[in-house]
């Protein structure tokens, strides 16, 4: 009988014997192509890996390991099937029930999978975490707190608002008298730059049990009259690991992680570390620190202003040249005109001259009354053709003046331009894309609240 499955392939040994080598050898082709026949991955998957790739970082954050289930045996059927998304997900590929939760195998040896538990702070005689092992019990609340603030969903809300391309507005939560809070301002004030920033202070303890109320209520001020700041710097001074345990809350956490403004953070030391650092928009390390990230946002938007006026600059010269071309070429070919001109009515006046002297006198009259009325003609043609020429050249001129672009802006008008491009239609805008709006001056960088199109009968 024919095994009209092996239709296609090469004949060889794997036909009559389990041999995968032989029937690779036979019948594989080398691929020289490149990646442009995958599919790029899909909204679904691309949402699951962003989850993803955040519980990756937050891992990393603690030496590699997040979580241990130490009450389960690892099986095949040991855990109730795991999800990043329900939702979205097609295939269950999670062992354990939850996200990177490690499992334990013990079948290899209890006492090396009761040591690899205890160097992360877990043990196998208890379900729940051992704070006196090496992360020890503050490290421990921080890595609960993140952790319940991840499944609250909210962990990344802050990081991803957008920074406001202009952050002069600033809105510090620090104590009045804290050093930290003079070195930020004096940082400011100086800048290389001479940029000019508005800042306020909302006092808060910064130190003690009421560091949190305190925090919060001063963040609430804040939001009250959100539309005021760009951004919102909370800053402290270092000081012992005891001290800066009061800024490793859920509530206060959970406060900056869904604040409606970038926070940026800057407490303690290089050594120190809060939950705060985790969900702000941007942590720093030193109240300073704090202040040469804005100055250096500042520094960056500006360099961007700059090369889009130098981008502005150049295409007005390079349009202006190419006019100037274009008057040149008419004026060079003006004369050239009149000379051609010229020539044909000489070899009219030639040609009427022979026949004139084979003819008779009457007709000899009549040709030199012709040949003045056409010299008179000429004359006064020459002159004419100029004039309009000269006309034509003028009004050029003033079109090429009025389409000038710098005398354009300079009239009150501008150009807009979003994502590079340049705006002619309302429909082009979405609300919250950023708008960049080029005047004779200067240039404006807002934001789309709102648009109204408009349609032509």
């Amino acid at each position: 009988m024919e095994q009209t499955y092996w239709n296609g392939f090469a004949a060889g040994q794997w036909m009559d014997e389990i041999n995968v080598r032989d029937f690779i050898q036979k019948n594989y082709v080398p691929y020289e192509g490149d990646g442009a026949f995958l599919a790029s991955a899909t909204p679904r998957t691309k949402a699951l890996m962003k989850k993803l790739e955040a519980l990756f970082a937050l891992e990393r954050q603690f030496d590699g390991v997040l979580d241990i289930d130490t009450a389960t045996v690892c099986t095949v059927a040991g855990f109730a099937p795991g999800y990043l998304d329900k939702d979205n997900e097609l295939i269950v590929g999670l062992q354990t029930n939850r996200p990177l939760k490690r499992g334990v195998n013990p079948f290899g040896g209890i006492r090396m999978v009761r040591q690899a538990c205890e160097a992360y702070g877990y043990s196998l005689n208890i379900t729940d975490i051992d704070a006196s092992y090496t992360l020890g019990s503050l490290a421990q609340q921080r890595r609960e707190i993140l952790r319940r603030l991840d499944e609250d969903g909210i962990l990344h809300d802050n990081q991803s608002l957008p920074l406001p391309p202009l952050t002069q507005r600033i809105a510090v939560v620090s104590a009045s008298t804290a050093a930290g809070y003079g070195d930020f301002c004096h940082h400011l004030q100086h800048n290389p730059y001479h940029f000019r920033f508005s800042v306020q202070l909302f006092p808060a303890v910064m130190q003690g049990q009421y560091v949190e109320e305190s925090i919060l209520s001063a963040l609430q001020q804040i939001a009250d009259e959100a539309d005021k700041w760009d951004v919102v710097v909370i800053i402290r001074g270092g000081g012992a690991v005891a001290d800066l345990a009061c800024f490793d809350t859920y509530h206060l956490a959970a406060a900056v992680a869904q604040f409606p403004l970038p926070v940026i953070v800057g407490i303690g030391h290089e050594r120190d570390e809060t939950v705060l650092d985790y969900v702000a928009h941007k942590f720093v390390k030193t109240p300073t620190a704090a202040a040469d990230f804005i100055i250096g946002n500042q520094t960056a938007q500006l360099n961007a202003i700059d090369r889009f006026s130098a981008r502005i600059h150049d295409a007005a010269t390079l349009a202006l040249r190419n006019r100037q071309d274009k008057l040149r070429n008419v004026s060079a070919r003006m004369p050239l005109a009149v000379l051609k001109y010229t020539f044909r009515c000489n070899h009219r006046l030639q040609l009427m001259s022979r026949a004139l002297s084979a003819g008779a006198s009457s007709a000899l009259v009549n040709a030199a009354h012709d040949a003045d009325r056409l010299s008179q003609r000429l004359h006064t043609a020459v002159p004419l053709m100029l004039e309009r020429r000269r006309h034509s050249l003028d009004l050029l001129a003033q079109k090429v003046a009025q389409n000038d672009p710098i005398r354009i802006l300079r009239q009150g008008y501008s150009i807009t331009t979003v994502r590079g491009k340049v705006v002619t239609d309302a429909a082009q805008i979405q609300p919250g894309d950023k708008i960049h709006t080029r005047l004779a001056q200067g240039e404006i960088v807002s934001e789309c609240q709102e648009k109204k199109t408009t349609t032509s009968e």
